[in-house]
């Protein structure tokens, strides 16, 4: 419910006329919420500054708080409770990994963000500044439909499948390595490539060996598709 609350407050004071300035009101929330971790991430949102705010807002809107919310419970519910080498596809501004150092950290041994969009990087590393300092995650620019994925990773998330216009990165994964993807069915917004309308059409494009999870849950502008397993 914390986090929630946190973003929900977040995306109010974005919107406000002087929010990335003054943080008295959403100071004040904090306190009461008595986290003081959300007052650090906070102040690091603020250091995004304000020429991200539409970002920012995009971010941290319903449907993606509520995906990663979803994702984060589906993963504490069906995988062993053990630390995994994570590496995150598609991680843009960095909201996944915050949530699950907040929520899960005993599924955490380490954590590697990749993206294509160096302005995102740019943002993750100012938003996710402490976690990148204390080690606890990494940020690497870098084509997923080219890299290696037989490193180390044991658990390859990608909760972003719908701006893919092709699975050739899934062809990379190596069979048996533990997955976890989510998409949608907005095919409204433009940076949308590769939507499903379904779960079947969603395990279809990405077929999974061992199923974990598997479902849809319908937010306020779309439904999301969410699979975990092993390919």
């Amino acid at each position: 419910m914390g986090c929630r609350l946190f973003y929900e407050v977040v995306r109010w004071s974005l919107r406000s006329e002087d929010s990335l300035e003054s943080s008295r009101s959403l100071q004040n929330f904090l306190n009461v919420l008595g986290h003081e971790e959300f007052s650090e991430q906070w102040r690091q949102i603020r250091s995004v500054g304000g020429a991200h705010r539409d970002v920012l807002i995009r971010a941290f809107s319903s449907g993606q708080i509520e995906s990663k919310l979803l994702l984060v419970d589906l993963l504490k519910g069906v995988l062993p409770s053990q630390p995994y080498n994570i590496c995150i596809i598609g991680g843009w501004v960095g909201v996944l990994p915050r949530l699950i150092h907040w929520l899960a950290p005993e599924l955490v041994r380490r954590m590697v963000l990749i993206d294509m969009d160096v302005d995102a990087l740019d943002i993750a590393y100012k938003m996710q500044f402490d976690l990148i300092q204390e080690k606890k995650l990494e940020l690497q620019c870098a084509d997923v439909t080219t890299m290696d994925f037989n490193q180390d990773y044991n658990l390859i998330i990608n909760c972003a499948c719908e701006h893919f216009s092709n699975n050739s990165w899934y062809d990379r994964v190596p069979n048996g390595r533990l997955v976890a993807l989510q998409s949608n069915n907005h095919w409204d917004d433009p940076e949308h490539v590769s939507c499903v309308n379904s779960i079947t059409e969603f395990r279809d494009a990405y077929p999974i060996e061992l199923s974990l999870y598997k479902g849809q849950t319908k937010l306020e502008k779309f439904i999301r598709f969410t699979m975990i397993g092993r390919k």
